[in-house]
């Protein structure tokens, strides 16, 4: 009988330790699994998050080629308009000798008119000088034909536009220079007259495309070329006086393109007309 107590006894005790075992592994568990947990949660790491600058000064890498435009905000600078002021002439031939080799780049003159031919067949043997030496004293040039009553308008025209065969863009328009000594003495039609010198005129601009000018003085002007028709010609008008100008009846709207001041300019002791022209430099030519 104690035998089988004995036995009761030491069954309730394995099963109790057993139980206490069983616990205790339990517990192990799960502090095996919390170590487990945090060692996981240590082995992950944050990426590295690096701080936003701004750049400083200039770009490494600059652009490649010329920028395009102007730079924004950068004002753009527009050319000067060339201001309307006086220029200054003269009018030479033969007469008036070399002058224009006397005349520096620098002077005053800016442009210089050389007489070519006169009538039918004079040419006037300074003229292929003072043509080319204009040009080489940079100053703008031009030139005129002095006309003669008596002889064909058409001829004359040619006569005149042949002998300036080599009239460039920026050279006067060719220039008819009619006057009292184109005309004789006595038996002046007048009618024939401005029915001729329109003639020429419109030979003129046939052979060189651009209009030409017209020289006269006024007294002239208002007897022999009073018709409305002669607007279409710019007016190169003598007229010698310190007064404002007087304008021919035929150019009151339009009024005169060069002024003949004076007949006594001087260069070296060279007399020489002395001409006006006011405007842009580059309305002589055009």
């Amino acid at each position: 009988m104690s035998i089988i107590i004995a036995i009761s006894l030491l069954s309730f005790k394995i099963i109790d330790l057993t139980n206490s075992y069983k616990m205790a592994q339990s517990k192990v568990e799960k502090i095996d699994a919390k170590l487990d947990f945090i060692s996981a949660k240590k082995s992950v790491k944050k990426p590295i998050e690096k701080p936003i600058r701004e750049p400083i000064g200039k770009p490494i890498r600059e652009p490649i080629g010329e920028p395009i435009g102007e730079p924004i905000g950068q004002p753009i600078e527009k050319p000067k308009e060339e201001q309307e002021k006086e220029y200054f002439g003269i009018d030479v031939s033969h007469w008036n000798g070399d002058i224009i080799s006397e005349i520096s780049e620098n002077s005053e003159i800016s442009f210089i008119i050389c007489k070519a031919t006169q009538g039918e067949k004079i040419i006037d043997y300074q003229f292929k000088r003072n043509w080319t030496l204009t040009k080489k004293r940079n100053k703008i040039r031009g030139a005129y034909h002095f006309y003669i009553y008596h002889n064909d308008p058409i001829k004359q025209a040619n006569h005149f536009c042949n002998q300036v065969n080599d009239l460039q863009k920026t050279d006067i328009s060719l220039i008819l220079d009619i006057e009292e000594l184109s005309l004789p003495k006595n038996n002046v039609n007048k009618t024939k007259l401005k029915t001729d010198v329109i003639k020429f005129l419109e030979q003129v601009e046939k052979r060189t495309g651009r209009i030409p000018i017209l020289y006269t003085d006024y007294s002239f002007a208002n007897e022999y070329l009073n018709d409305i028709k002669f607007i279409k010609y710019p007016l190169w008008l003598a007229e010698y006086t310190k007064k404002t100008p007087r304008i021919p009846f035929a150019w009151k709207k339009t009024g005169l393109m060069i002024l003949q001041k004076s007949n006594d300019y001087s260069i070296n002791s060279t007399k020489a007309d002395y001409d006006v022209f006011f405007g842009k430099k580059e309305g002589l030519y055009k």
